[in-house]
């Protein structure tokens, strides 16, 4: 498909710009929300090429391309699939519903809204930071944010340092004098880990659920 189709329909196929859409404002936390998803941003991004309706079908791929650092000819089937269905079900549906973009989901077209405009300075924004981690050889396309899990493996670390040093200290005999006894500090040892595992696997759930 081309990587700009549009809708050959009549101006009217999409109702016109609500007028509440015109006025209404959004929050900075409802903007660093709906742009915290890479997938949401590029498909802000692609409508802002056109204030044309655009097909669903072709905004999906054009996504696609970007997030794997490709052309859509070079597209493999399930990278195509994994942009769409998650765009038609999750991330256009939220755009929708914020006043963001109008979505005609039966009909799979896509429009910008009047509220679009106020989100154009912040995908520019993410533009160009996104350009220059490219030339600085770290493509957010290609590349996840790392952050996360740096600061889980310095949780880790942190309770490696911690337990090393309680078993030093019960080799000692340390505990013992102030009377704690070495299965005490070994379950101390183990319960540490298990709210470090506890906490990261609840922050990659809501991390997933995010960009679902």
């Amino acid at each position: 498909m081309s990587t700009s189709s549009k809708t050959e329909e009549p101006a009217n196929s999409i109702s016109p710009p609500n007028e509440e859409n015109e006025t209404r404002q959004l929050s900075k936390d409802t903007i660093y929300h709906l742009l915290q998803v890479q997938r949401r941003r590029f498909a802000l991004h692609y409508l802002q090429e056109t204030t044309e309706p655009v097909v669903m079908s072709d905004l999906a791929e054009q996504v696609a391309a970007w997030e794997h650092g490709t052309t859509i000819g070079n597209l493999q089937s399930k990278e195509r699939q994994r942009a769409y269905i998650s765009l038609y079900q999750s991330h256009l549906p939220k755009l929708d519903e914020k006043g963001v973009i109008e979505y005609d989901q039966a009909r799979g077209i896509v429009k910008r809204t009047g509220l679009t405009t106020h989100l154009d300075p912040y995908l520019t924004t993410c533009q160009t930071r996104q350009e220059e981690m490219s030339e600085g050889g770290t493509n957010e396309d290609s590349e996840p944010d790392t952050a996360p899990i740096r600061r889980w493996l310095w949780c880790y670390y942190s309770g490696v340092v911690v337990s090393c040093s309680l078993l030093l200290l019960t080799v000692f005999g340390v505990p013992a004098e102030v009377g704690l006894s070495g299965q005490l500090v070994l379950t101390a040892i183990i319960l540490l880990f298990a709210v470090i595992t506890v906490g990261y696997h609840i922050s990659q759930y809501r991390q997933s659920k995010d960009e679902t």
